[in-house]
């Protein structure tokens, strides 16, 4: 027993020393850019609530084109130089999903002018259906919220036509009371949920037209929960380690 526990205590001594020697310095090789046509954009803090990890998926094969940590989501100029060196490298995509980062689709356009921009269904309705509670008493309230949850059931033409025909039979009956000042907190998320669904109806169903067009960051997301598992075993960090485990937790990620 004390020649099992000896050596084990040894192979997990070798395992540290060969993670610490890894998280010294980046990956030296670079995987080329997988070029996507239909892309996935989305970020998320890993470290505190400082700069994010930003990460580019295929939206077809859900495979990981690039992901960079240190890049503010609020900075369109950070962000364009992130499009930018990615352009640079033959990354010319149709469309991206994104959550709506009004910074993001800003970048996004700045590089690639005609791209296609799909709002993720999944955040529109989660955001819309916080800021109408869970159980709203008014029937604007009601209804308002229903329409949020309809909305992931739209998967063809004919149920969007329906869809957009509630929304505006709602805002003819409701709209005209949110449209001025409001207030309390529960008419100011209201119009915000309002807001919120008509700016963002004109990039909800791009899906509709082209199948291969992803209409929800699901992707993205899926591998931001794989990252956060896995630094969650790795605390305590320096700054420079963080961003080297990243990087090579984003090669492994990418190998086949």
């Amino acid at each position: 027993m004390a020649q099992l526990q000896a050596l084990s205590g040894h192979s997990s001594s070798k395992l540290l020393r060969l993670i610490h020697r890894w998280l010294k310095s980046p990956p030296l090789q670079k995987k080329p850019l997988v070029l996507a046509q239909y892309i996935v954009f989305d970020g998320s803090f890993v470290y505190k609530r400082t700069r994010a990890v930003v990460a580019l998926i295929d939206g077809y094969s859900g495979k990981l084109i690039t992901c960079q940590y240190g890049v503010k989501e609020n900075s369109k100029s950070e962000l364009v130089t992130f499009f930018r060196h990615l352009q640079v490298q033959g990354l010319a995509p149709i469309s991206c999903t994104v959550d709506g980062n009004p910074h993001v689709v800003k970048a996004l356009r700045k590089v690639w002018p005609t791209i296609l921009i799909q709002r993720c269904r999944v955040h529109v309705q989660r955001q819309g259906l916080m800021w109408c509670r869970a159980s709203p008493k008014t029937a604007m309230a009601q209804q308002l919220r229903g329409l949020f949850m309809a909305l992931l059931t739209v998967k063809t033409e004919e149920q969007k036509t329906l869809w957009l025909q509630k929304v505006e039979i709602w805002e003819k009956r409701y709209g005209h009371v949110l449209h001025g000042p409001v207030h309390g907190w529960v008419m100011s998320d209201l119009k915000r949920a309002r807001s919120m669904l008509l700016k963002a109806i004109p990039y909800l169903f791009h899906y509709l037209a082209n199948p291969f067009i992803p209409a929800t960051t699901n992707r993205a997301e899926g591998f931001f929960s794989r990252l956060k598992r896995s630094y969650k075993r790795h605390t305590g960090l320096a700054h420079h380690q963080r961003k080297n485990f990243i990087l090579w937790f984003c090669s492994f990620y990418q190998s086949p």
